[in-house]
């Protein structure tokens, strides 16, 4: 019978191959930084701002409660009919109140509704920020068990690379070498 090393060259295949495979590896930071990273999230700045508006909403219906004034003040230059420039002038003045007498509670529910508006927003980032926390954790620790993973798997791939080492330095230099 032919050696290993001579049906392995009459195939052509090299008999000493060494794979060596390495793979890139993710870091992660070693402090996780996550109320900070939650709070620059997109979706929790836009129900921030949401908020904002609706306590707005909340001052403008309130005073709608309060009675509104205005003030005017006019004047008026009337010329006479002939040229010695005797001329009327006039000046008005006006001062004008409402108040809201019969809305029905229209006013009073519109200011219920907007102070509402606003607390169901602030539940709705409440529940958003506790949603994107878990979501952080579980994407962090997710990448850390990829990390490990990656870890044990690159140990694997040294261990059989040492294995197949020892194996063929036996085979080169043990009883079997030549089946000649």
């Amino acid at each position: 019978f032919p050696s290993h090393d001579t049906t392995a060259a009459t195939l052509g295949i090299t008999p000493n191959i060494a794979i060596k495979a390495l793979a890139p590896t993710l870091v992660l930071p070693q402090t996780m930084e996550l109320d900070k990273w939650m709070q620059a999230s997109p979706q929790v700045e836009n129900l921030k701002y949401l908020i904002k508006a609706a306590e707005w909403r909340i001052v403008s219906s309130q005073n709608q409660l309060w009675p509104s004034l205005s003030a005017s003040l006019g004047s008026n230059y009337e010329f006479a009919n002939g040229s010695n420039g005797n001329g009327v002038s006039t000046t008005t003045t006006g001062l004008t109140g409402t108040f809201p007498l019969y809305t029905f509670g229209r006013l009073e529910n519109s200011v219920y509704y907007a102070k509402l508006s606003a607390e169901i927003l602030r539940w709705t980032l409440e529940s958003l920020q506790r949603q994107t926390l878990i979501l952080l954790k579980k994407s962090y620790f997710t990448a850390l068990n990829s990390i490990d993973s990656d870890r044990v798997q690159n140990e694997f791939v040294k261990a059989a690379e040492l294995r197949s080492e020892i194996a063929q330095a036996q085979y080169t230099t043990g009883p079997y070498r030549d089946w000649e």
